[in-house]
């Protein structure tokens, strides 16, 4: 039990900085999409690769927050991934 209130006490820690984040007019984040993309990873790296979990955190929050890069800061709209162009696309 004890170890659910910890986790239940860093995912509420998580939610608030992300809430304060908004407040401040920053990007938002959605909770989800930051632990698929870093705390995923890096749970992963630390269960089988523990030696590389400083190198790869960066990144990973890196590559994270490169995609939360407004578009255009004009009208503030967040860069959509897109799909690979086909062979012979321009």
């Amino acid at each position: 039990m004890c170890g659910q209130r910890a986790m239940l006490k860093r995912t509420d820690s998580v939610r608030a900085m992300f809430e304060r984040a908004a407040a401040r007019g920053e990007l938002s984040v959605d909770m989800i999409s930051y632990f698929e993309a870093v705390v995923g990873p890096l749970y992963g790296y630390a269960l089988m690769l523990p030696g590389l979990v400083r190198q790869r955190a960066p990144v990973l929050v890196e590559a994270f927050l490169a995609r939360l890069e407004p578009a255009t800061a004009a009208h503030g709209e967040r860069d959509e991934p897109r799909p690979p162009s086909a062979p012979g696309d321009s």
